[in-house]
């Protein structure tokens, strides 16, 4: 991670605004966390949304489905009003009262996973908890039967490429097959609904698909293939970067073991530190300027999340983690009207997740040389974590 942050520090340093040269033309990196949040602010810095000319592939090579999907659904792409009406639609099983009465459900969750990992000695703490937990929350949010938590785990994984480019290699088999699936189910149960309603996400789907037209078939399976693949990575990330953190600070965890509600400042100086989300997309709708620097309407700016985040201008000791740092926001679930839709869910889940680990696995310790890092530039975190428990 050193080489990361010392190369966030010599953008910062270099110049506010960098350009470089990128097929398809010039990008604007912003790396300095007052560019950041002005950035995340102004809504001439649009959603990035699927290159047209792969749009006209999908569409030349017969899967219109997911072209359509793609390009209306997505809404972290879209700008208002398309991006404000899929928002109203999805916002409310994401609102804090409804995760609120979610929490006894979460930490039944977290407990029968916690239970199947207990009397061992060693486990992956990425492959059998940190991974499947997320998703199986977020199915639950979604409505899916209690049957076919395993089906969306593995839609979780093979749907990942469509969030994150970078994982895109010898996967786009697997991810169209998962695509169509998922579409299929997505379809089928939001049919249900609209018969039987429930109080879930499918249901608030299924009537504002069908009752009041709010969205089409293709917004609806878009912004639910978006919602599940990217909350759970992020989420994923986000506890195991925690763990972490806390196995490498003695004294930290221990007060988290003993006061539970510092918790939440180990989070939030975690989604700080090691942001699960390191760097994201705009195009601008207008000319603007930021920082000095004209940037032309249409122009792709890649904005680096993670850079914000360590920037000794807003943050003291950035590179330190540090649960008492002083109250500064944070750019880790973004900002702007495209902030992290999940970022209540993701919030009690660690929470949840993070207290009965410690408790259950008090001596929990990291096996040395065992963490791998993912290769993904834009999702930070492990994609594997061998801990003993020392029972």
């Amino acid at each position: 991670m050193k080489a990361l942050f010392d190369e966030y520090t010599k953008q910062r340093e270099q110049a506010p605004i960098h350009i470089i040269d990128a097929p398809g033309g010039p990008r604007y990196c912003i790396y300095r966390y007052e560019d950041v949040a002005a950035a995340f602010k102004d809504q001439c810095f649009g959603g990035a949304q699927t290159p047209p000319h792969l749009l006209r592939l999908l569409r030349w090579i017969g899967l219109s489905a997911l072209a359509n999907a793609a390009e209306h659904g997505f809404f972290a792409s879209l700008n208002a009003p398309d991006h404000t009406r899929i928002r109203k639609v999805m916002d409310p099983a994401f609102a804090p009262r409804a995760i609120k009465a979610r929490e006894p459900l979460i930490e039944h969750i977290v407990g029968q996973f916690i239970d199947l990992l207990d009397g061992r000695e060693e486990f992956d703490l990425v492959a059998e908890f940190a991974a499947p937990l997320p998703a199986w929350v977020i199915a639950d949010v979604f409505g899916f039967p209690p049957a076919e938590m395993d089906s969306v785990r593995r839609w979780t994984d093979d749907l990942l490429p469509m969030v994150d480019p970078e994982v895109r290699k010898n996967t786009l088999l697997r991810s169209l097959m998962a695509f169509f699936k998922f579409r299929r189910r997505v379809l089928q149960l939001v049919a249900e609904r609209n018969n039987d309603p429930k109080e879930d996400l499918l249901s608030a789907l299924a009537d504002a698909f069908h009752r009041s037209g709010t969205i089409t078939r293709d917004e609806m399976v878009g912004s639910a293939a978006l919602a599940l693949t990217a909350g759970h990575v992020t989420t994923r990330h986000l506890l195991t970067n925690c763990v972490r953190l806390l196995l490498e600070n003695p004294t930290a965890l221990e007060r988290a073991k003993q006061e539970p509600d510092t918790l939440e400042t180990v989070i939030e100086e975690t989604a700080r530190l090691l942001s699960p989300l390191q760097t994201t997309g705009r195009v601008t709708t207008e000319d603007v300027e930021l920082a000095g620097q004209k940037i032309p309407r249409g122009s792709k700016v890649r904005i680096f999340i993670g850079s914000a985040n360590h920037d000794p201008r807003r943050f003291e000791n950035p590179d330190e983690f540090d649960i008492d740092r002083a109250a500064a926001r944070h750019m880790g679930f973004g900002g702007g009207i495209h902030y992290c839709i999940g970022i209540h869910l993701a919030r009690v889940e660690v929470k949840i997740a993070l207290r009965e680990l410690f408790r259950r696995f008090p001596n929990l310790s990291p096996v040395e040389d065992g963490i791998h890092w993912g290769a993904s530039r834009k999702f930070l975190g492990v994609s594997r974590f061998p801990v003993r428990t020392n029972v």
